[in-house]
C-alpha cells in the first residue's frame, strides 16, 4: 500500500512539473547527439540568451492566467529600447535614471492596455494588437528609423556583470521568478487571479475586483516587458526601434504555454514556465550548432505551441 502511494505521489509530481521532466529530456538528447551542445561555454551561452525571454515568458503568464493575451509585448520590447538609446546617447541621462524611465513606459503601455481591456470591455487580442502597431509607429517615429550602437560602459554594466562565473542577467531572472512565484503562488492576489481565470462570474460573485485585478496584471506585464527590453539592449549593445516585433510575443506565448500556463487562465507553474524558455533556447541552440536553417526553428516553434494546446486542451477536458 504505501510502495503505490509513494508511486502515485512521484507520478503526480512528474506530470504537474512534466515541462522540466522535458527540459532535461532536451538537454541529454543535446548532449549526445549534438556537437559541441554540452560543453560550458554553450550551456552559458543559453543561460545568457534564456534569461531576458524568462521575463517576457513570466511577464505573458500574469495576462494569461486571467484568461486574456497580450500581442503588444514585443512592441513594448522595440519602444523602451530605443527610448534607452535616446536617452542614454542623446539625452545622456544616468543609467539609473535611464532605467527607471524605461520601466515606467513599460508600465504606461500596459496600463493603458489594462485600461482599454476593463474599462472600454475590449477583448484583449483586439487591444494589444492594436496597441502594438501605435508602439511600434511611436518607435519608428522617436528614431526616425535608426539604431543606437556602442551604449555607455557605465549603462551596460547593469548587466554586463558576472556573479560565480554566471551572468547577472540569470540571476535577475531567478529574482523575477522568485518575486512571481511569491505572488501568484502565495498570495491572495495570485489566488484571485487563478480564481478569476477559472471561473470569472464565480469570482465576481465572491467579491473579486474582477476589472481592478486584471488592469494590475497588465500593468505588471508592461513593467516586467521593459525590463526584458533593458536586459536584451544591453547583451546586443544596440538600441534597435525594430529589437521585438510579433515573434516575440509568440515565443513568450509558446514559453508560456509549454510551462504549463492554460491559454484559458487559471492554472499556471513558474518554474515550469522558466523550464519553457530553456527548452525554446536548447531548442535554437540545436539549430544554430547544426547551422539549419533559421525557418525550421520557427516551424519547430509553432510545431511545439500545437502540441502544448493539445495537451492544455486534454487538461481543462478532464478538469
Amino acid at each position: 500500500m504505501s510502495s503505490s502511494r509513494n508511486k502515485n505521489v512521484v507520478l503526480s509530481a512528474v506530470k504537474q512539473n512534466a515541462p522540466i521532466v522535458y527540459l532535461i529530456i532536451f538537454v541529454a538528447i543535446g548532449c549526445l547527439f549534438v556537437p559541441n551542445f554540452g560543453s560550458k561555454a554553450n550551456f552559458l551561452n543559453i543561460l545568457r540568451q534564456a534569461a531576458a525571454p524568462a521575463v517576457s515568458c513570466i511577464a505573458m503568464t500574469f495576462i494569461l492566467i486571467t484568461g486574456n493575451i497580450d500581442l503588444s509585448t514585443g512592441y513594448i520590447v522595440s519602444l523602451v529600447s530605443i527610448s534607452c538609446g535616446i536617452m542614454v546617447k542623446t539625452l545622456e541621462l544616468p543609467p539609473y535614471l535611464v532605467i527607471l524611465l524605461c520601466l515606467l513606459i513599460g508600465c504606461a503601455a500596459g496600463a493603458a492596455n489594462g485600461l482599454f481591456v476593463t474599462v472600454c470591455e475590449i477583448p484583449s487580442f483586439i487591444v494589444t494588437l492594436g496597441s502594438g502597431m501605435i508602439l511600434t509607429g511611436l518607435a519608428q517615429l522617436v528614431s526616425q528609423n535608426t539604431s543606437y550602437h556602442d551604449l555607455p560602459d557605465n549603462f551596460r554594466a547593469f548587466a554586463k556583470a558576472e556573479i560565480f562565473s554566471l551572468p547577472i542577467t540569470v540571476f535577475y531572472a531567478l529574482l523575477v521568478a522568485l518575486l512571481a512565484w511569491i505572488i501568484l503562488h502565495r498570495a491572495v492576489f495570485g489566488r484571485e487571479l487563478r480564481a478569476l481565470g477559472l471561473n470569472a462570474q464565480a469570482s465576481r460573485m465572491a467579491g473579486i475586483k474582477e476589472k481592478k485585478s486584471v488592469f494590475i496584471t497588465f500593468v505588471i506585464s508592461g513593467g516586467l516587458t521593459a525590463f526584458c527590453s533593458i536586459l536584451m539592449t544591453i547583451r546586443v549593445n544596440c538600441a534597435q526601434p525594430d529589437l521585438g516585433g510579433s515573434n516575440f510575443s509568440f515565443e513568450a506565448i509558446t514559453a508560456a504555454v509549454i510551462g504549463g500556463t492554460s491559454l484559458l487562465g487559471g492554472r499556471v507553474n513558474i518554474p515550469c514556465c522558466v523550464a519553457g524558455a530553456l527548452i525554446i533556447k536548447c531548442i535554437e541552440s540545436w539549430i544554430n550548432i547544426l547551422n539549419l536553417n533559421y525557418y525550421l526553428y520557427q516551424a519547430i516553434l509553432g510545431i511545439a505551441i500545437l502540441i502544448a494546446l493539445i495537451a492544455d486542451a486534454l487538461k481543462n477536458r478532464e478538469r
